[in-house]
Parts: structure tokens; sequence; C-alpha cells
């Protein structure tokens, strides 16, 4: 078969298209009736350099997006047949879908390559705390050496002055021995952390960092009409947006972890809160999807920090915005005098979160999705606040259509506050 396959190409390299389609049907045939014969990569890797050997560049793309599909079913990934498709694209003049196609080569590329070196920086890393806890411990072995050759030396001086001498030293190097498995579990808890730290950071931003130092290049060369200028520009601006997202997120969660429990407040209208909320997100919306927002008659306030309940209420509305294509995103809420909390209600018809992501969505830079913008910070900052204000917040496992997460917050700040302004 793969003779076959080589005297058509060969025929067709040389211009004898009548040989060149013989073989090929030859190929086809046999290949119908015996596909075990080769693997359906190969038989990808033919077409698309029998269509690329014809000049045929539609048909070599086609093929080519055939074999990244079957790559992925396989749950492998190969940047550089993206590269390959971005260089085609290119040299048949399609720049728009080649810009693409290099975007999202950069992107698979940069993580690959992040991920392999986050793997040895976490590996040296835990090898080289790993070897300096063996040398203090070995260090302390020879101090408790020379000590209990000092013992032997001033053994007359008594049995009971030796045996105080070594109980007191033996315990000290339990307590030490003791410390270093407590330090060694640590440094690798902590290297773990702070690996997954780096990879989530690092692949977050390095995306948008290239699509701006990309579309920055492309509009500095001057050679671009106005209305693809004024695309790349709206690209560049989005990315700056996502960046310093990113950069509030990490800060805010900081500021929470530093807030102190006793907290103040401000006597806050739930309705002009919600509205600001549903201001911020309107123009957010995707095309097909509606948002529904109605506000109770009835006036209710609360006592609360207007920042931390914004957001709050904005991280669940801005996850029901990225997680939902088209149908409806609905924010509600109902007071519950009898429990001195208002219960808010975010629900959405998007895709919902899977069985196994249910008890980890609350966790630091967990992702449901690794390949959606976001460094899985929205919603730990939201259980964040929760918890200082006495409140909660969780995900309704009752609902079937999408996602619906209920947060419960308290008439009044439990704690004592030093000052509360009202409105």
């Amino acid at each position: 078969m793969r003779f076959l396959q080589y005297k058509g190409i060969t025929a067709l390299a040389y211009n004898k298209e009548k040989e060149a389609r013989r073989y090929k049907r030859e190929v086809e045939v046999y290949y119908k009736e015996n596909p075990a014969s080769q693997s359906k990569e190969a038989w990808l890797g033919y077409k698309i350099m029998y269509c690329r050997t014809n000049q045929d560049i539609d048909g070599a793309l086609r093929f080519l997006d055939s074999l990244n599909s079957y790559h992925c079913s396989i749950g492998v990934c190969y940047p550089e047949n993206i590269h390959l498709k971005a260089q085609w694209l290119e040299t048949v003049g399609r720049y728009k879908l080649a810009c693409k196609a290099y975007r999202l080569y950069a992107a698979v590329n940069d993580s690959i390559r992040s991920v392999r070196m986050d793997e040895k920086l976490s590996k040296y890393t835990v090898k080289y705390d790993l070897s300096k806890l063996k040398m203090e411990k070995l260090l302390l072995q020879s101090k408790i050496t020379r000590i209990s050759c000092l013992t032997l030396f001033i053994i007359g001086i008594g049995l009971l002055s030796l045996f105080v001498f070594l109980v007191f030293y033996s315990r000290r190097m339990f307590q030490m021995n003791k410390k270093l498995n407590e330090a060694n579990k640590s440094v690798v808890r902590m290297s773990s952390i702070k690996s997954s730290f780096i990879q989530q950071i690092s692949h977050e931003i390095r995306t948008p960092l290239n699509s701006i130092v990309g579309f920055s290049t492309v509009i500095a060369s001057g050679e671009l009409k106005e209305k693809e200028r004024n695309t790349y520009l709206i690209e560049v601006e989005k990315s700056n947006k996502y960046l310093l997202e990113l950069v509030d997120n990490m800060i805010d969660i900081a500021d929470i972890d530093s807030s102190p429990k006793q907290l103040s407040g401000e006597t806050l209208a739930v309705a002009a809160i919600c509205q600001q909320c549903v201001d911020t997100i309107l123009p957010l919306l995707k095309k097909d999807v509606a948002f529904h927002y109605t506000p109770t008659k009835e006036n209710i306030t609360i006592v609360a920090q207007p920042e931390w309940i914004k957001k709050v209420l904005f991280v669940l509305l801005s996850n029901a915005i990225k997680f939902t294509d088209k149908g409806t995103i609905s924010l509600s809420y109902v007071q519950d005098k009898q429990k001195r909390m208002v219960r808010f209600v975010v629900e959405d018809t998007g895709c919902g979160v899977e069985e196994k992501d249910k008890e980890l969505i609350f966790n630091r830079f967990y992702k449901v999705d690794n390949f959606t913008q976001g460094i899985g910070l929205g919603l730990p900052i939201a259980q964040k606040i929760m918890a200082l204000v006495d409140g909660t917040i969780f995900l309704d496992t009752s609902y079937q259509q999408g996602a619906r997460f209920v947060v419960e917050w308290p008439f009044e700040i439990t704690t004592k506050c030093p000052c509360v302004h009202t409105l």
C-alpha cells in the first residue's frame, strides 16, 4: 500500500496526473478493503501529502483539520500541525485565519512549554529542599556524636549525670527529627502550591500578553486597513481588560485573607446593589442570551460592605455569562425574616457543573475548563467573603437545567462593628 502511495505522489510530482489518479484509486480501494493495513494517522498524512503535491491547499487544510481532530480524540497534541496550518493559510492569502491559527499555536506551544518548565522547577526545588534538610540532619547527628564522645570522656563524673545528659539530648534529637519531618511535609506541600500558582499565573498572563504584543506589532506596521486596525485594537483592549481583572483578583484575595474578623458596614438597599450589578454585566451578555431581573416591591436593606456584596454577585453573574452560550440568565432575591438574611439566587441555562467538579469549584486555582480564561479565584473569593460576614454560598445541586448558585447574606454583621454608616 505504501508503495502505491509513493508511486501516486511521485507521478503527481512529475505532472503525470493520469497515472497519479490511477494509483490514487488503487490506494483508496485497497484501504477500503483493508482498513487495518495502515493507521488513521498515516492515512491522513498520505492524504495531506497528496493534496499538497497536487497544489490543493483547501484539501490539504481539510485533511490537516481531520488529523488535528483525531489527535484531540486520542488525547495528544502536536503544535507543529497548527503551525503548518497557519503557514498554509498565509501562503494562500487567508491572513485572518492565519493570524487565528498562529495565536492558537502560540497559546498551545506556550502552555506545553510552561507545564514542562514548571514540572522541572518543582522537581528540582523539592530535591534541593530535601537535600538541605538531610544536610541539617547530618550536622545535628554529627553534633550528637561529638557530645557522646565527650560524655564517654567524663563518664567518671557519675552514671547519674551521664543518664540525665543522654536523656536530655535524646529528647532534643526526637524533637528535632519531628520538626524536620514536619518541615519536609510543609516544603513538599508549599512546593506543590507554588508550582500550581506559577503554572496558572504564567499561563493566564502569557496568552493575553502574546495577543497584545502580536496585535500591537501588526498595528504598528501601518499596513492595515482602518477596519482591520479597529478590530485588532478591540482585541488588544480585551487582553488589557483581562490582565487588569487578573491583577484585581489577586489583590482581592490578598486583601480578603488579611481582613480582620471585626468588620464595619453600611446600610444598603438590596435593589440598588442588584441594579448596579445588572448595569455592569448587561453589556457583557452574549448575543443569544437573555437576562431576567425583577426586583421586589418590598424595600429590603442589609448591613454590609458594598464592594464585597457587589463582588460576590458579580463573580456569580460573570461565571453565568462565561458558561452560557444561549438561553437565559436570571438574578433574584428574597428575604427570610425568620433566619434574618437575604437569599440571592443566580441561575443560568449553560453547561452546568459536572458531578466530579461540584466539591472542588470553591478551591483556589481550580478550573472546571482549562481552556477557559481565568485562574480559578472568583468562587474562592466569594466564599471567603461569605465566611467573613457569617453568610453562606453554595451550588444548588437539585437544579438540572444549568447552574444555580445561592447566596445567603445576613441582615446584619454578627460581630461587633466599630462604626456603621447609614446611607
